[in-house]
């Protein structure tokens, strides 16, 4: 008699039934580890996004926050530029929407301050007329947002600020919101010759240099972009305005002493002129 070993083993539907779970698991695994690394490269990314906004932000309110005078426009292209005049050139800056990035140009060039090619998404910036917590603009205060435009990487920044150096015209523009603002950090040549009518006593203006002259403009820049800024150099500007209408008057009585003063002031310019 013979005895057979009855050995059970897996049957084909068994085996197909392994296979198929195991496939689950596997293709499961993947798709975990796709997510999580998609995640984490997105998260990575918005951290990005984050840092290299808030540095334009920072840039833009940088720029604007001493203009002298402020035009907002729909477009770079819409805004009137006055044809160049030798001598009396004003520096003229403009920050605006290109391209998907956020440029800033000075008269010595454009660079960006936020690139729409790096990553992944482009940028877009608008101004305004700032209203506070009203319903109404208050003079020389500037609304500005920057967002993405990818729908990934979907993040804004807004901002309002006191544009502090703006003369009586404030924030001009024929549009109350567009993409783009001129602005410079001088003074115009009608502002120097309005500042001249209506206060007059600039020693260096009526005895050494041209009202319109290279170096007066240069010394005008050298007050407004370093002495302006400093409580030393506004307590200067101030007491240099305070003296010189005195000093006019001393030499136009005494005309002995016109010679010797001037040269002291014309002095004291170059050296200015020379190191500024």
């Amino acid at each position: 008699m013979k005895w057979f070993r009855e050995d059970k083993g897996f049957t084909i539907l068994e085996l197909m039934t392994t296979l198929v779970l195991f496939g689950l698991v596997v293709v499961g695994g993947f798709r975990l580890y796709y997510f999580a690394d998609r995640a984490f490269s997105q998260g990575s990314q918005y951290s990005d996004l984050l840092a290299e906004m808030d540095y334009a932000m920072r840039k833009i309110t940088e720029e604007v926050r001493l203009a002298h005078s402020l035009t907002i426009g729909a477009s770079r292209n819409g805004f009137h530029v006055p044809p160049s005049q030798p001598g009396k050139d004003v520096g003229r800056y403009f920050i605006y929407s290109e391209q998907g990035s956020i440029v800033l140009e000075t008269p010595e060039g454009k660079r960006p301050l936020i690139s729409g090619q790096t990553l992944g998404t482009t940028y877009q910036v608008t101004f305004k007329l700032g209203m506070g917590d009203g319903e109404t603009p208050i003079p020389g205060l500037l609304a500005i947002s920057l967002e993405s435009q990818n729908p990934e990487l979907k993040h804004s920044l807004e901002s309002e600020i006191q544009v502090l150096n703006l003369r009586n015209m404030g924030i001009a523009g024929d549009v109350d919101e567009g993409q783009a603002v001129m602005f410079t950090k001088t003074f115009t040549p009608e502002e120097l010759d309005a500042v001249a009518k209506l206060v007059p006593g600039c020693f260096l203006g009526q005895y050494i240099y041209a009202s319109d002259s290279r170096e007066l403009n240069a010394l005008r820049q050298f007050r407004d972009n370093t002495l302006a800024v400093t409580p030393w150099g506004r307590f200067l500007v101030k007491a240099y305005y305070s003296v010189s209408p005195v000093l006019i008057s001393f030499v136009e009585r005494y005309a002995w002493a016109k010679a010797p003063v001037v040269k002291i002031f014309e002095t004291a310019a170059q050296l200015v002129l020379r190191f500024s």
